[in-house]
């Protein structure tokens, strides 16, 4: 099975943002298949090693950069590595050759040795400028935009008339001049500040003043204190991602440069307001204009409105099935069934899912399957392929041929390996043209499959197989397709 590597770098410097979401996918992984593999490595310092354990997210700190060494040892041919920095140079993944290679890009930082491209923003690729090669899978848009799992729940953001309470959050990197300056701008207003910074001067500053001040929080805590806001003034990164799911209307303050075209695209949406970069001298001028726009009910509730309908809770999810989908594509084969496969073809036969949606659902007996693999095999009307990546057994098409009518009857099976990652409908094509090339007196194949098996239906329809009727099989409703020499896809 497919082993996953997820290298990033997080710290005081570089804020959080970066092992935030790389988190979440190993979360997202786990969640999907929890017999996968997955390595969580981070090149941090103290303070995100903090931040990882309050999150209790388990990880391997190294400074991967020094010792990539140690980084080429532990992957191979059947690993999938996803690689988030902002440091890391075009020599290091050269030395990921070998594995199957994801790069997390927030700005088209350069031309990647990649097989897919990550980039959880809210535009297309063309949009942020990356070049179609055809070799490299585009994971990019509002779909794909990461959250952690404290943050997935479905709670309605209520819009208060004024606004009483503001989070001020700039990530973990150094901002203590930058909030100090902005709590001294907000001094006279009628609103309580929530302050969240890991630096404890931000505290001692904090706690003077008679503010709210949060250090440590993990993903939970930092969501239901964000769902109590009535206003956010953020930097960039990742956390307006988050603000936007929950809905929470948000002005943003650019502290990098990296951060710069997160904060436009949000814009953009009518989401977020700029108040500037934080080195400019007008920012805090325009932030007090901004605060005072934002104060109307009405705006703050259309905001908070457009920021929910750009994110769901989903965007993790969907990045690891696309790319688990798109490295089995890459590796996925036909092979003619051996007796060696009798014990994988008999094992999947009887997984649950399969036996729901065939037509006999009791269990088959070794025995009798034995007997059975072995008549198929030297049955010449009986096409029968393994699928695999040529190490795994990952599933089986069968073809039972009546060459006097010319046509074929298909039967499918899909290993839970590669269940649901949209790779039915390939496997299928491969199989039909499989089919044809070697039986020249066979012109269709026709394909029967159970009403309730909507996922089947999807697969076969995808690939070009024609609805002919619906008829019973056994009482149960079924629907027939057909594929034809002559059906061009």
């Amino acid at each position: 099975m497919v082993k996953v590597l997820v290298i990033t770098e997080g710290g005081e410097k570089n804020g959080y943002g970066h092992i935030s979401r790389c988190s979440a996918l190993v979360q997202a992984f786990q969640n999907l298949n929890p017999e996968i593999e997955v390595k969580f490595i981070v090149s941090s310092d103290t303070r995100a090693r903090k931040y990882l354990k309050s999150n209790d997210i388990d990880y391997i700190n190294m400074n991967w950069l020094k010792n990539s060494n140690r980084i080429s040892a532990l992957i191979n041919d059947e690993t999938l590595v996803i690689v988030d920095s902002y440091k890391a140079p075009k020599k290091f993944y050269k030395k990921l050759n070998g594995s199957y290679v994801a790069v997390i890009d927030d700005y088209n930082r350069m031309c990647y040795e990649a097989d897919a491209i990550i980039n959880v923003s809210i535009e297309n690729a063309k949009e942020v400028g990356y070049k179609n090669r055809r070799s490299v899978k585009y994971i990019v848009g509002n779909e794909y935009v990461i959250l952690r799992k404290g943050f997935c729940i479905d709670s309605k953001k209520r819009i208060n008339k004024t606004i009483k309470n503001v989070l001020i959050t700039f990530g973990g990197a150094n901002s203590y001049y930058l909030i100090k300056k902005v709590v001294d701008l907000l001094a006279n207003e009628d609103f309580k500040l929530h302050i969240v910074s890991p630096d404890r001067n931000v505290h001692k500053f904090a706690k003077e003043r008679g503010h709210d001040f949060y250090y440590g929080l993990n993903a939970r805590g930092m969501s239901l204190l964000m769902s109590k806001m009535d206003l956010a003034i953020s930097a960039g990164g990742q956390t307006i991602n988050e603000l936007a799911y929950l809905g929470v209307p948000t002005i943003g303050i650019c502290l990098a440069e990296n951060q710069l075209k997160n904060i436009k695209r949000w814009c953009r949406t009518g989401f977020l307001e700029y108040a500037g970069e934080s080195s400019d001298k007008n920012t805090l001028k325009k932030l007090k204009k901004l605060i005072k726009t934002m104060g109307d009910y009405g705006v703050r509730k259309k905001k908070s409105k457009k920021g929910r309908g750009v994110v769901d809770e989903k965007g993790g999810q969907r990045i690891v099935k696309a790319l688990l989908s798109d490295y089995y594509k890459k590796k996925i084969s036909l092979r003619k069934v051996k007796i060696e496969d009798a014990r994988d073809v008999f094992n999947l036969s009887n997984d649950p899912l399969v036996r729901k949606v065939s037509r006999s659902i009791k269990k088959l007996k070794w025995s009798n399957h034995l007997s059975w693999m072995e008549n198929n095999l030297s049955d010449r009307d009986h096409l029968f392929y393994i699928v695999t990546d040529s190490k795994n057994f990952l599933g089986q098409v069968r073809f039972n041929i009546d060459r006097s009518a010319g046509e074929a009857l298909i039967s499918i099976s899909i290993h839970k390996k590669i269940r649901g990652l949209g790779l039915s409908a390939l496997i299928i094509s491969m199989a039909v043209k499989e089919l044809f090339k070697t039986c020249r007196d066979v012109g269709r194949v026709n394909a029967v499959v159970r009403e309730k098996n909507v996922a089947s239906i999807k697969s076969f329809k995808k690939a070009c197989f024609q609805f002919v009727k619906d008829f019973k099989i056994d009482g149960n409703p079924s629907k027939l397709f057909l594929c034809s020499r002559d059906i061009k896809c």
